[in-house]
């Protein structure tokens, strides 16, 4: 009731807009934009994902915090008319709820979405395809340091097909190579 209430103050603001009536509408709507998200449950520390081979754990493998947060209903207790107290006997089981929950919107499908339509993927890659030919900053990429960081990236690739995985992997080991030298100067 509350989220189709929300969907009124940009029906009122947009007349031209065709914005759905109920909540219920504008979910699908996104869902087949590919615009969704995935809820992954997360420890309260930040220690780790309950994510593809961790999803059955009840704790976290680093900190052995509860995933869950505690049931606060299950140990309450009553006092009865007679006077004694008792504990709630509660027989329906309930689902736990997450500590903490991370949510993942998945980029691959909505940079798809972007290039779909030539006109904007033409915007998307001007930076790319054009440059910078006259000498003006037009972008943080123009400048002197993004041009060298961008060399220094490109020289952490050892493999071209998963680019991404290389530059992180050389970049971690770098970083533990800094961290070494500079630490653990006997060494």
């Amino acid at each position: 009731m509350v989220m189709t209430m929300l969907l009124y103050l940009p029906r009122d603001a947009f007349k031209f807009a065709k914005i759905p009536n109920y909540f219920y509408e504008a979910k699908n709507t996104i869902n087949k934009l590919c615009l969704d998200y995935v809820k992954i449950d997360a420890c309260p520390n930040d220690c780790m994902l309950c994510w593809e081979d961790d999803i059955d754990k009840q704790k976290c493998k680093y900190s052995h915090t509860s995933r869950w947060k505690p049931d606060k209903k299950s140990n309450k207790i009553f006092v009865s008319a007679t006077g004694k107290k008792k504990q709630s006997a509660t027989n329906k089981k309930q689902k736990k709820k997450p500590a903490k929950v991370l949510h993942y919107f998945p980029l691959k499908s909505r940079l798809q979405r972007l290039f779909m339509c030539s006109k904007t993927a033409e915007h998307m890659r001007w930076h790319a395809e054009d440059g910078n030919k006259d000498g003006i900053i037009r972008h943080p990429r123009d400048g002197e340091a993004w041009k060298r960081f961008l060399g220094h990236l490109k020289s952490l690739v050892g493999n071209k097909a998963q680019a991404e995985g290389s530059i992180a992997g050389s970049y971690i080991v770098e970083e533990a190579l800094t961290l070494c030298s500079r630490y653990f100067e006997d060494i």
